[in-house]
């Protein structure tokens, strides 16, 4: 499968983890990031580029996989009540 854009992914924890690998795995091209940064090895690791922000991975993918914990962890990733939410979400195909 062929795709012109990367493939964001945000959380990379129990589940995140082996779903993000399982993409970068099947061949996709995998932008990830986490607020535990140390969390992104593996994944760099395995060819997924890790973005240093939110803002560069949302710029990056059109297609943005969230595997976050909790309602409040989604509000602080993609900065819900803020200037910077609309930024963030509009024209993506956000997947929670």
């Amino acid at each position: 499968m062929t795709q012109r854009q990367p493939t964001g992914f945000i959380g990379l924890g129990t589940m995140g983890t082996p779903i993000a690998l399982n993409l970068v795995c099947a061949g996709q091209r995998v932008v990830v990031w986490n607020r535990t940064p140390e969390r992104c090895t593996p994944l760099a690791e395995a060819s997924a580029d890790v973005a240093p922000t939110t803002d560069n991975l949302f710029a990056r993918c059109e297609t943005v996989l969230l595997m976050l914990e909790n309602e409040r962890a989604t509000d602080a990733v993609l900065g819900r009540g803020t200037d910077r939410f609309a930024e963030r979400v509009g024209g993506h195909d956000l997947s929670p």
